[in-house]
């Protein structure tokens, strides 16, 4: 069973010099293109689910579990923390959405409505 987090690049972290700025920035490099990728390969993920009309629907259920268009102000501020944190995840989705893409969805979710 491999314990989550753990794996030989920490345990080389763990035991690199605290002043050696050039290793730290290079890590820091390294750490960046990395999420880079990510990114670029969840914005192609994304642009994929949003070119069938199931995909839309889905991401467009998403955002609605994320309540963007609700006010997240409580005067409880455990309960609005939380909805501000479902709230920041939709408008991190939605900023990745392909304009088009999300008027089509949008249109198409006004079309169900009027259906039902």
């Amino acid at each position: 069973m491999r314990v989550r987090g753990f794996s030989h690049e920490n345990i080389c972290a763990m035991n690199r010099d605290p002043f050696d700025t050039q290793a730290i920035e290079h890590e820091r490099e390294v750490a960046e293109a990395k999420r880079k990728q990510r990114l670029e390969r969840f914005s192609v993920q994304l642009k994929e689910a949003m070119a069938s009309k199931e995909g839309r629907e889905m991401i467009f259920t998403i955002l609605d579990f994320c309540q963007l268009q609700v006010c997240s102000f409580n005067t409880n501020a455990l309960a609005m923390s939380f909805s501000e944190g479902r709230r920041s995840v939709g408008l991190t989705l939605q900023s990745f959405i392909d304009p088009e893409l999300y008027l089509q969805m949008l249109r198409e979710q006004h079309g169900r409505r009027k259906q039902h």
